[in-house]
């Protein structure tokens, strides 16, 4: 797995936040479905269609982590979690969460990784991994600020416990989920 790579993707996906702050709420929800069901059909498609495995792997190999050659990708759960997002919750609750998986997971991993000295939490998650997922939501949190300073600094500290403790289920599903439940439950008001 090359997490240079995949962790590029991971913050490119952050380009989903323009749809969400354009589109009128009827035109978002049904762009995010669509969205899911375009990428939960090339996932399918490449699980089961052999020819079609070997064009997606010949452009995708590098973000693939090992395990996902024979399941679906973390690409089907982050877009299954925009799509829950844009669904069911508010536009700002949705963009937070979306912006919060895109910069602090890929900062989690890199700080996980390259800096030292590598304090284990849980299993192969660092101190300095958590560190790089709370600092990424600090600064994302900048941003919102029509949202309390608590529900945010919540959502922050949630969605870095789900980093370090999800098991499982993918994290790209779990982190904004969760973290827009959070945000929902600490925030007030109807999701």
């Amino acid at each position: 797995m090359n997490i240079p790579g995949r962790k590029l993707f991971h913050a490119l996906s952050a380009i989903f936040l323009i749809p969400v702050f354009l589109l009128p709420d009827p035109t978002r929800k049904i762009f995010f479905i669509a969205v899911f069901l375009i990428v939960l059909t090339i996932d399918t498609l490449r699980l089961s269609n052999r020819g079609f495995r070997k064009l997606f792997l010949i452009f995708f190999r590098d973000i693939l982590k090992e395990q996902e050659h024979k399941t679906y990708s973390g690409a089907t759960f982050l877009f299954l979690s925009f799509m829950i997002l844009n669904v069911f919750f508010s536009r700002e609750i949705a963009a937070f969460s979306m912006l919060l998986l895109t910069v602090s997971d890929p900062l989690a991993a890199i700080f996980g990784k390259y800096l030292r000295p590598r304090i284990r939490v849980v299993g192969d998650k660092t101190l300095w991994g958590v560190a790089g997922f709370v600092v990424g939501g600090l600064l994302v949190s900048i941003f919102f600020h029509n949202i309390p300073w608590k529900s945010r600094i919540i959502a922050v500290v949630v969605g870095a416990l789900i980093e370090v403790f999800s098991t499982g289920i993918d994290d790209n599903l779990l982190i904004p989920v969760g973290c827009a439940l959070a945000l929902q439950l600490t925030k007030g008001g109807e999701i």
